[in-house]
C-alpha cells in the first residue's frame, strides 16, 4: 500500500536535514543542471535557509517522503504582507498524490497563519502543468534569457564601448560596494526597481532593497558581485548594472536579481548598453569561470530586452507564477 507524508524540519533534526539536503541536489542535479552546486554542503545549506528566514515572521521546511524515500520539498515564506510557497519534486512530472498533499498542507497553513492566499513561481514545466492540471490561473508570465560565453561577440562589445563621450565619465568597478557608496547605491536601486514595477503589467509587489538586507544576501549565499558604476559627478550615479556569481557554481553568472538602470536625465545616451558590453569585457579580460550569463528581463520592459536582445542573448526557459487562494484550495480539495 502506498505510504504517503509530510515533516516539517526543525533546526535540530539532523537527519531530516541531511534527506532535505540530498533531495534538493538531487533535484539540482537532474532538472537544473546549470545551476547544481557540488561543491555544496548540508551545514552550508541549512546556514543559507535559516539566515535568509531570520527576519521573516512565517518560514517553514518540509520534506514529502514516498514509500519512506524523500520525493519532494515544500517551503513557506512570508516576505512583507505576501506568502510565497515553493516547491519540487524528483520526478519527470508531478504525481496527483504528492500535489494533493502538498496543496492540503498549503490550504492548513493559509487557514493557521491567517493569509487569503500565497503566490508560487517556477520555470519548470512540469510544475507548470501540475497547477494548471488543479484549475489554477496563471498570475504572471516570466521568461529567463541567456547569453553563452562562447557565443560573446567582443568585437561588437568593444565598439559600444568606444564611445568618446562616455569614456570622458568616471567609471568604476567593485566586487564589493564600498560603505562610502552602498547608501547611494540602495537607494539608486530601490528607485529604479519602483519604476520597472509601474512597467510591469502585472503589477506585482515589488521588492524592498535595504542594505541590511543587501548584505545579508551577499554573507547567507557566499554570493559574489561584479558592479560598475558610472558617475555625471563625484556625487551623481549616472547609471549602474551588476551581476552576481555563486561560488559554489561556477557556470553561471545571473543578472537576474541583479539590476542595470540609468538615471531618468541621462538615457538615450547609450549607457545601459555600455555598462553591461563594460562589465562582460571585464569578465572576459580576467577569465572569469563561466559558461553563461542569464537575464530575467521580460519582454514588457520592452527598451531593456531589445538591448538584451542586441547583446546576444536568446530565450533559454520560460515560467509562471500561481496565486493559490484559500477558497480555491477548498474547492480543489473538497473540504
Amino acid at each position: 500500500m502506498e505510504n504517503i507524508r509530510c515533516e516539517m524540519l526543525t533546526d535540530s533534526d539532523s537527519e531530516l536535514w541531511n534527506k532535505y539536503f540530498g533531495l534538493s541536489q538531487e533535484i539540482s542535479r537532474k532538472y537544473y543542471n546549470s545551476g547544481y552546486m557540488p561543491g555544496k554542503t548540508v551545514q552550508k545549506f541549512k546556514e543559507q535557509i535559516i539566515g535568509n528566514s531570520e527576519n521573516l515572521s512565517l518560514h517553514r521546511d518540509f520534506v514529502v517522503f514516498e514509500n519512506d524515500k524523500p520525493a519532494a520539498w515544500f517551503d513557506l515564506s512570508n516576505v512583507e504582507s505576501e506568502l510565497y510557497f515553493g516547491f519540487d519534486v524528483l520526478y519527470d512530472d508531478v504525481p496527483e498524490n504528492i500535489m494533493r498533499i502538498l496543496l492540503t498542507r498549503l490550504y492548513t497553513e493559509l487557514k493557521e497563519s491567517g493569509f487569503n492566499y500565497a503566490v508560487n513561481y517556477t520555470f519548470r514545466e512540469p510544475m507548470i502543468n501540475a497547477f494548471k492540471r488543479t484549475g489554477a490561473e496563471i498570475n504572471e508570465e516570466m521568461q529567463i534569457s541567456r547569453l553563452e560565453k562562447k557565443d560573446m561577440d567582443v568585437s561588437y562589445f568593444k565598439k559600444i564601448t568606444d564611445n568618446a563621450e562616455l569614456n570622458k565619465w568616471k567609471l568604476e568597478f567593485y566586487e564589493e560596494i564600498p560603505d562610502r557608496l552602498l547608501n547611494r547605491f540602495i537607494e539608486f536601486s530601490q528607485s529604479m526597481i519602483s519604476e520597472i514595477g509601474i512597467l510591469n503589467p502585472y503589477e506585482p509587489k515589488m521588492y524592498q532593497l535595504t542594505a541590511e538586507s543587501w548584505k545579508k544576501n551577499l554573507k547567507n549565499f557566499g554570493n559574489k558581485v561584479i558592479a560598475v558604476f558610472l558617475f555625471g559627478d563625484e556625487k551623481e550615479i549616472a547609471g549602474l548594472s551588476w551581476v552576481i556569481s555563486y561560488p559554489d557554481s561556477l557556470s553561471t553568472v545571473q543578472h537576474n536579481g541583479g539590476l542595470t538602470a540609468v538615471a531618468p536625465k541621462h538615457r538615450g545616451k547609450g549607457i545601459a548598453k555600455y555598462l553591461k558590453a563594460k562589465t562582460y569585457l571585464k569578465m572576459l579580460e580576467e577569465n572569469k569561470e563561466f559558461k553563461y550569463i542569464t537575464t530575467d528581463t521580460m519582454p514588457w520592459n520592452k527598451y531593456m530586452y531589445r538591448i538584451n536582445e542586441d547583446l546576444g542573448f536568446k530565450s533559454y526557459r520560460k515560467g509562471c507564477s500561481f496565486k493559490l487562494t484559500a477558497d480555491f484550495l477548498k474547492n480543489y480539495l473538497l473540504i
